[in-house]
């Protein structure tokens, strides 16, 4: 289980990064960039949460291939040394090297979500991926919030909140750190990968003791040595049942086969997004302090009840099916 939470954390720079310049970004500009003019100021939020986005955009595009290169569990640790650079980046008194830092922190973030998800279904026994799916979404809201307890820690002072800008955006290095460490104690770097990284390494290969070895490092993590040298033979049995057969790409989402999966998942996205969540999640404090003048109040109302849906999903967890899970989220 702290292998599961350990991976799951992953998402926790997404969080506090995609939530952070919600109370921050017009302090930030105003006390410290000297930016005053309204449409300037508006103009400038926009680009600092595009910049975020766009390096997510980037980010997901590349990680299958990033993934497949240099395997699962290595790209975990070389994008947490990232999300490390990039914490200090942040320490620059530059607005051309804030959206620079953004751009990565998108790319970091990204990453490091999707690989948080695949690691989880790839690598753990499968008790315990649905746990992980669901840690994975409390880690990200429960850093989502602290990043809006901003405002009220300094007492929705503006100028206050900017006169400690470089700590509140520097602060998750220590995060970093120590999951870096973690990390690498606990899977090293390169030695325990995903079956599937293995698999693909050694697809081509009529000598399969490397496969076995490598193999047996990887499940001797999740199982005792009783049952470690079944699975790893049942293992290797599936995957030369398997190796030679058809393997989907990316044009096969296309495909007949799986195009209404495929339509299924946009719409899922689609509707998602229609609830407005993803905007609130980046204006929030603009757009209520513009209407009613209490913006990190209700910032942190929004962020309480994403935390209450993640303990909800996690209650449910075992009582309701993925997809009544996902069925309940889209009627919502």
């Amino acid at each position: 289980m702290f292998l599961t939470l350990l991976v799951a954390s992953q998402t926790y720079h997404f969080g506090y990064y995609i939530g952070i310049f919600n109370p921050l970004a017009i302090p930030m500009l105003n006390y410290v960039f000297k930016m005053n003019d309204p449409d300037l100021v508006n103009s400038a939020v926009g680009n600092i949460n595009m910049a975020f986005t766009l390096g997510a955009f980037i980010g997901v595009i590349m990680c299958s291939g990033l993934a497949d290169k240099l395997g699962r569990i290595k790209l975990i640790i070389l994008i947490e040394i990232l999300s490390a650079v990039v914490c200090l980046l942040h320490l620059v008194e530059s607005f051309g090297v804030l959206i620079i830092a953004r751009m990565l922190s998108g790319f970091s973030s990204s990453i490091s979500a999707v690989m948080a998800a695949v690691v989880l279904k790839e690598m753990m026994p499968e008790r315990y991926f649905s746990t992980g799916g669901v840690s994975g979404y409390l880690f990200l809201v429960v850093t989502l919030e602290l990043a809006w307890l901003v405002n009220p820690f300094f007492g929705n002072d503006k100028q206050r909140i900017s006169n400690h800008w470089r700590i509140i955006l520097s602060c998750p290095i220590v995060i970093s750190i120590v999951r870096i460490v973690l990390l690498i104690a606990n899977f090293g770097f390169g030695k325990i990968e995903s079956p599937n990284y293995w698999y693909e390494q050694y697809r081509e290969a009529k000598d399969q003791t490397g496969l076995k070895e490598n193999l047996t490092s990887t499940f001797g993590i999740f199982y005792s040595d009783l049952s470690l040298e079944f699975i790893v033979t049942r293992a290797i049995n599936e995957f030369n049942c398997t190796k030679n057969l058809w393997r989907p790409n990316c044009i096969s989402m296309l495909s007949n086969r799986f195009r209404r999966r495929l339509m299924h998942t946009i719409c899922m996205n689609v509707m998602q997004q229609l609830t407005g969540i993803n905007f609130l999640v980046f204006f929030s404090t603009q757009i209520f302090d513009s209407l009613s003048g209490n913006g990190g109040t209700m910032t942190l109302v929004i962020g309480a009840s994403n935390i209450a849906g993640g303990f909800f999903g996690m209650m449910t967890l075992k009582k309701l099916s993925k997809k009544d899970n996902l069925k309940f989220g889209v009627m919502g």
